[in-house]
């Protein structure tokens, strides 16, 4: 390893290529040459000869990079290169090159660094356009036919994977830099759409492409500019209730309570922000939860729902409105089916987050309250609750009991009340947070007068 790091200095290409190829195939899955080859310094002549107008020098430098650069365990090679200007240089020969071997290598390797929290928003600031841009030209390519329904090239999934870990950032910049790219957004909607309309639910470009979309929905209300409040394009409709299975009637003649939802022209050629709102991007979304079964994507998609759901601006509203009535409640409440804590967790935050609109609160309690339930009481579990799922899913009950009677009777009949008063109590071998939610679900339940001599019965 040592000899081969010092040819990596050596003035003879064939000499430096052949270092390099030899360390790429070395470090593979190998922690131990890895942290070797950053020990003697290897990393700093590897970035250099990124440099290099030789196309062979370079792939085989990038190729070995990639490699230093893989999994979680190897942060120290990625800060390495991070120190040695390795990011600056990676961009600025992804921006001059004209060989797409190379740009496919960079881009793979910049997927590998991106995990460094470190490394982010320098990532950002120098090949987010370019990775934008690379996004958009395959979604027109895809767009237009040009690649066939199965064929998703390999940059794309790289690019998007850049950019799925740079969009979770922690830091707000990352979201509000990526926001401002319209061609970005459109693009990632595309691609979505287009894989829906192919039956291609599973891939990794469409799990990469709907990640950003849910990291790009987060905390819109307070990170969006609220001039977009009042596009164009809208129309006020009133909604109706009657409670059979949260049903919408514009009988005319009931007397029933009204509500008012701001509903978007189903236009797939808005630009920008604003289209991920759009009922056409939820009817997407909802396509790929109904037939997908990779667990990430529908993870993803599912977070994205309860992150549009989850503001108070009118946009939410709709939200709760289009997926009550495009059967979407339903589909979430079959995906608890599933035998993954993450896609469980999502799918209960978002009904947390749709049970804001009383409509939706009916419906929720009529087809998956007792669903939930059995997941408290240990029915028919895939997994044990960690505390995470278990107060998401206390705090989604909270939600569903407040001013309902209804669904508060059917919770007291399912006999869940003893269970609920050993999880209130600090010897419940549940952490605070589990403890607190389950408190304040009895509390909740004790304003229903009719209720308190049996939550009094569960020596709560």
């Amino acid at each position: 390893i040592e000899d081969a790091v010092n040819m990596l200095k050596s003035d003879n290409s064939i000499h430096s290529i052949n270092a390099a190829v030899h360390l790429q195939h070395a470090c593979f899955n190998n922690d131990g040459v890895k942290a070797t080859i950053k020990r003697l310094g290897g990393i700093l002549h590897l970035v250099r000869m990124v440099d290099s107008k030789n196309e062979e020098i370079q792939l085989s430098a990038i190729a070995t990079l990639r490699n230093l650069a893989y999994g979680k365990a190897n942060d120290e090679s990625k800060g390495a290169i991070l120190r040695h200007k390795g990011i600056p240089v990676l961009a600025n020969v992804l921006r001059r090159t004209g060989s797409p071997h190379v740009r496919e290598e960079i881009v793979r390797l910049l997927w590998n660094l991106s995990t460094l929290e470190a490394a982010k928003e320098q990532l950002l600031n120098l090949t987010l356009d370019v990775l934008a841009k690379l996004i958009e030209d395959h979604s027109i390519s895809a767009g237009e036919g040009s690649l066939s329904d199965t064929q998703w090239p390999t940059i794309y999934a790289n690019a998007t994977g850049t950019l799925r870990n740079l969009s979770s950032s922690t830091n707000l910049s990352s979201r509000q830099m990526m926001r401002k790219l319209d061609h970005l957004i459109n693009a990632l909607i595309t691609v979505t759409h287009l894989s829906v309309q192919r039956k291609d639910f599973d891939g990794k470009c469409v799990e990469n492409s709907v990640c950003i979309l849910r990291n790009l929905s987060y905390n819109l209300e307070e990170e969006v500019d609220h001039g977009l409040d009042i596009a164009e394009g809208y129309k006020k409709i009133k909604l109706k209730k009657r409670s059979v299975l949260g049903k919408i009637f514009n009988d005319r003649k009931t007397n029933l309570e009204a509500k008012s939802v701001i509903l978007p022209e189903n236009n797939r050629n808005i630009k920008g922000i604003a289209i991920l709102w759009q009922t056409s991007t939820i009817e997407d979304y909802l396509a790929i939860l109904q037939e997908g079964r990779n667990t990430d994507t529908i993870e993803a998609v599912v977070g994205a729902i309860h992150n549009l759901t989850a503001c108070n601006w009118r946009f939410s509203g709709h939200i709760r409105y289009v997926v009550r009535r495009e059967k979407g409640i339903s589909i979430l409440r079959d995906l608890m089916q599933f035998e993954d804590e993450k896609v469980f967790t999502a799918v209960v935050t978002a009904l947390n987050n749709l049970a804001l609109d009383e409509f939706n609160k009916d419906l929720i309690g009529d087809i998956a309250l007792s669903k939930l339930i059995d997941r408290i009481l240990g029915r028919n579990n895939q997994f044990t609750l960690t505390d995470i799922s278990l107060c998401s899913l206390i705090k989604a009950l909270c939600v569903l009991m407040y001013k309902n009677s209804k669904n508060a009777n059917r919770l007291v009949d399912s006999g869940i009340l003893p269970h609920l008063t050993v999880l209130s109590r600090k010897n419940s071998g549940r952490g605070r947070d589990v403890i607190k939610a389950s408190n304040s679900l009895l509390f909740t339940l004790w304003q229903y007068k009719h209720i308190r001599s049996s939550i009094k019965k569960a020596k709560w």
